[in-house]
């Protein structure tokens, strides 16, 4: 299986919990870090040595999952930041830096200001499912077996 890693970041817990768990038990995961906000992913992308002593240099892809709606720094100002950092030569998110827009919205606009940006590869409506999280893995790793794991309960308590 590859060992690919992921970037949840959302402010809500509960929405952060279920995303870990669905990607855990994908295994496709061996490193899965949360941001609260845009501002922690933000201090995350920008300190390049920090980024590349916890994702390595040249990781086998690092999805981020990025919320829309999030006190401080929204999912929009993030994808600006991630352009700016780009653009600096900094990191690169057009091929092995997958950015996935995760949001309660549904609206055409929100995803086409998503898709306008350039960053985002594909958008998901909360909440995360297990099939709506393997339909979007599926379509950028097409080549990759299922888990054959059981189902998860995604109600079971968040830990204390």
């Amino acid at each position: 299986m590859p060992n690919l890693k992921a970037i949840i970041v959302d402010d809500d817990e509960i929405d952060r919990y279920v995303a870990r768990r669905l990607l855990e038990k994908s295994g496709m995961f061996d490193t899965i870090v949360e941001c609260n906000d845009g501002t922690e992913i933000d201090k995350l992308l920008k300190d390049k040595a920090g980024f590349d002593r916890r994702f390595g240099p040249r990781p086998p892809a690092t999805l981020i999952f990025l919320d829309i709606n999030m006190p401080r720094m929204n999912g929009f100002e993030v994808l600006d930041a991630m352009r700016d950092i780009q653009n600096a030569g900094t990191l690169d998110f057009s091929h092995d830096r997958l950015v996935f827009m995760v949001s309660t919205s549904d609206s055409p606009d929100d995803q086409d200001k998503a898709a306008d940006s350039g960053l985002v590869k594909d958008y998901l409506v909360k909440p995360i499912t297990e099939e709506n999280l393997n339909a979007v893995l599926g379509k950028w790793y097409a080549n990759l077996p299922p888990n054959p794991e059981t189902e998860l309960d995604v109600a079971e308590p968040l830990p204390h």
